[in-house]
C-alpha cells in the first residue's frame, strides 16, 4: 500500500540512508547509501528484487566529526564503524589539518564524558565509534599564512603587500 511510504514524518536527505535491512528471504543485507554515495561500495546499494522487504528505522544514535576534513558533520552511527571509517566518511584530512593526532569524546554515562587524544596509526583507525562520539581533528597554527596590508589612497603603488610582523614598517610598504 503506497500510502504507507507517505505517512512518515518529513526528513532531511542525509536521514534515514545508513541503518536500511533488506529482507530477502532467509538473509537480511546492510545498505549504507551514504557509504555508497561517498566511497562508491556497490555492495552497499543493491538491486531489488520481486518480494524484498526494506526495512527503516528512526536514528538512534549519531557521531559528530569536525575540524580539519573535508565534510564535517554528524553522521548516522553503524554499529561496527570505527574511526578511520569516520574519517573516510568525512572526506579525509584537509591540507591544514594536524593529522598526527585526533581527539575523541566519549560519554561514559548520562551527562560525564571523557577526553582522549590518540595519535593517527593502524591501531586507532580500527577503533571502533561509540554511540554519540565526537571527533575534533585540529588544524595546523598559522598554515600557509601569509600577513597582507592594503594600501589605498593617493599612493604611487596602492594594492596589497606582503608583511612580516614585527618586521615590516610602513615606510618599507610606501617606499
Amino acid at each position: 500500500d503506497h500510502r504507507d511510504l507517505h505517512s512518515f514524518p518529513t526528513r532531511r536527505s542525509s536521514d534515514l540512508k545508513r541503518n536500511i535491512f533488506l529482507h530477502r528471504g532467509d538473509d537480511i543485507i546492510h545498505v549504507d547509501l551514504v557509504r555508497f554515495e561517498l566511497l562508491g561500495d556497490k555492495d552497499l546499494n543493491p538491486y531489488l528484487r520481486e518480494d524484498d522487504i526494506i526495512e527503516l528505522s528512526y536514528i538512534l544514535h549519531d557521531y559528530r566529526i569536525i575540524g580539519g576534513v573535508r565534510r564535517p558533520g554528524n553522521y548516522e552511527w553503524v554499529e561496527g564503524e570505527t574511526i578511520g571509517d569516520a574519517l573516510k566518511l568525512a572526506g579525509r584530512f584537509t591540507p591544514n589539518a594536524d593529522s598526527s593526532k585526533i581527539e575523541v569524546y566519549t560519554f561514559i554515562n548520562d551527562t560525564a564524558e571523557i577526553k582522549s587524544i590518540l595519535s593517527i596509526n593502524g591501531e586507532v583507525l580500527k577503533r571502533a565509534i561509540m554511540p554519540e562520539d565526537m571527533f575534533i581533528v585540529r588544524v595546523k597554527k598559522d598554515y600557509h599564512r601569509r600577513d597582507i596590508v592594503r594600501i589605498t589612497g593617493e599612493v604611487k603603488f596602492p594594492g596589497i603587500y606582503r608583511i612580516i610582523p614585527g618586521e615590516t614598517l610602513v615606510s618599507d610598504v610606501l617606499a
